[in-house]
């Protein structure tokens, strides 16, 4: 954002005003760059109040600071869970400056026998594990008017024991764990 501050006299005329970089109060992370332009670089999306102090006068602004055009995409959710347990997992764009929004996207994964996907929720999907093993989650998305994906690997371990299969001789004996 460039900063313009201006000297205003009594009948309103207005001329530009040098305020050095220690006379402005800025955002935490943020930084300023001065030059034939003095220049606010946000770090973080939000509203932001900025302040300036120069000749006797104080002036601030309050800006409106919205994510840039998305860059990538992200998965939120567990990358180790188990196989006792439907999981929600979450896309994310983010912009350069790793701004993240949640938005909606085409899930898939692979193998598709080691799971169940549910895509009936917002902005996610729900797994449903069906074996142990790795599986990768993948999600592609228009953002911006381009299209994006990312993958993540999922391992799903085995859940709590229901019970137990011993081996005799040719044949199978089954016990169920109790408590």
């Amino acid at each position: 954002v460039v900063l313009d501050p201006r000297r205003i006299d009594s009948k309103g005329n207005s001329a530009p005003a040098f305020v050095p970089t220690e006379n402005w109060t800025i955002p935490e992370g943020s930084h300023l760059q001065q030059g034939s332009e003095t220049i606010w670089v946000p770090l973080a999306t939000g509203t932001f109040v900025i302040t300036m102090g120069a000749y006797g006068l104080q002036a601030n602004a309050t800006l409106n600071v919205s994510h840039g055009i998305a860059f990538e995409l992200m998965i939120v959710g567990d990358q180790n869970i188990s196989s006792d347990f439907a999981v929600n997992y979450d896309v994310h764009a983010c912009d350069t400056k790793e701004n993240c929004w949640s938005i909606d996207g085409e899930w898939s994964a692979l193998p598709e026998s080691s799971l169940s996907l549910d895509n009936n929720t917002t902005n996610g999907v729900i797994l449903t594990p069906l074996a142990t093993g790795v599986v990768s989650l993948m999600v592609e998305s228009f953002v911006d008017g381009q299209l994006l994906d990312t993958e993540m690997d999922i391992q799903i371990h085995s859940g709590a024991a229901v019970s137990t299969i011993v081996m005799i001789g040719t044949g199978v004996q089954a016990t169920e764990v109790l408590g």
